[in-house]
């Protein structure tokens, strides 16, 4: 029997996934926080991935912005999302965030956090397969509002270290 291939049922993961019901459910299931706040993954391509974080009371603090965690669970998922497409009906890995740090800034309108690391994520995940070594990678997602002249402002980078080991 073949051994299974890092990504080779990702079209499937994305239909799936980009379903608004399925989505739900995933979030609800897996990730509550992110669900109660109301995070929507808008995009999802091999690579790249682009969540939103609504602008609501479930994400807000008490200074009227955006609450930081709400933005780490965003940026977390549209990191992680990626990983998880690659292991869907595939390879058997364990996957973890060892590490983050971050630079944000007030965020008062719906957000998006985007990341284009998709490749870099895979090629990470076949060194793990490969030399059966834990591998780990640091990841980024931008995050990213609309201004008053229509244009993308950059709100928040976070840097996120996964780790990465096959089972």
């Amino acid at each position: 029997m073949q051994a299974p291939i890092l990504g080779q049922y990702a079209p499937e993961f994305m239909k799936l996934f980009l379903s608004p019901l399925k989505q739900k459910l995933f979030l609800l299931s897996k990730l509550p926080a992110a669900w109660f706040m109301g995070v929507k993954m808008k995009t999802l391509t091999p690579e790249r991935s682009i969540v939103h974080l609504p602008f609501n009371w479930y994400s807000k603090n008490p200074f009227k912005s955006t609450y930081f965690a709400a933005q780490a669970a965003a940026a977390e998922l549209s990191t992680g999302i990626l990983a998880n497409m690659l292991l869907y009906k595939g390879p058997k890995m364990s996957m973890l965030v060892t590490g983050m740090r971050a630079e944000y800034f007030k965020v008062n309108k719906t957000a998006r956090f985007v990341c284009e690391q998709g490749q870099e994520i895979k090629a990470c995940m076949q060194k793990a397969i490969d030399t059966g070594e834990g591998q780990r990678i640091e990841i980024i997602s931008e995050g990213y509002m609309t201004g008053p002249d229509g244009q993308d402002i950059l709100v928040s980078r976070f840097y996120f270290e996964w780790s990465f080991k096959a089972k």
